[in-house]
């Protein structure tokens, strides 16, 4: 099978089986337009719910400008935010179909407990860190589309928790797993932890 050399400056090469490159294109597609809705916010200096965004937006979508402090959603903005998101779903589930569960689904079943004892609880930080992210490039994709600011972080907390849930969800009928409510617990708090940080001064 190919494979793909990423070489990082000053740092080494990392060898990607292609097989292993396919789930993250939709991925890369999502950060871009996560970063393009940050760019946007940035160049027009506001925190995206008053005019500069409004204007930015009513332009592109061949409309007169709306009052100061009302943001337009820019439908095809909108589109391509939703497909790269449910590309990069779709893409990580067949995946992780293929290789985490792989083996014949059981009953649905919650964790026996053995989950708080899983690689040191480690894999908790990375439920929350994944929460936080998953809020992080939902609400950059949908600020990219044109939704106000407070809007698209809770918008994106909703999402974040619902990848988390889908990913348990999964995980219960995995005879190896079970369902965590502690693994919830933690992607809920990660993607809350990201709303908070919009109204902390």
């Amino acid at each position: 099978m190919r494979s793909i050399v990423v070489k990082f400056a000053g740092i080494g090469e990392l060898e990607i089986m292609q097989r292993q490159a396919i789930p993250l294109v939709p991925l890369v597609a999502c950060f871009l337009v996560s970063v393009c809705g940050a760019q946007v916010d940035s160049i027009s200096g506001t925190t995206g719910d008053t005019g500069s965004g409004s204007v930015c937006a009513s332009s592109e979508a061949g409309t007169t400008n709306p009052p100061v402090g009302r943001r337009v959603v820019i439908p095809w903005r909108l589109a391509v935010v939703g497909g790269a998101a449910l590309g990069t779903l779709g893409a990580t589930y067949w995946y992780l179909e293929k290789t985490w569960w792989s083996e014949k689904p059981t009953a649905f079943h919650f964790d026996d407990g053995a989950d708080l004892h899983y690689a040191h609880n480690l894999d908790k930080l990375a439920h929350f860190y994944g929460g936080s992210i998953a809020g992080d490039l939902f609400s950059g994709g949908l600020r990219w589309a044109g939704m106000r600011r407070k809007a698209a972080a809770w918008y994106g907390f909703g999402l974040g928790v619902f990848v988390q849930l889908v990913i348990e969800l999964k995980d219960g009928y995995a005879p190896r797993w079970g369902y965590s409510v502690w693994d919830v617990a933690c992607g809920t708090a990660g993607a809350l932890f990201f709303v908070g940080k919009h109204y902390s001064p």
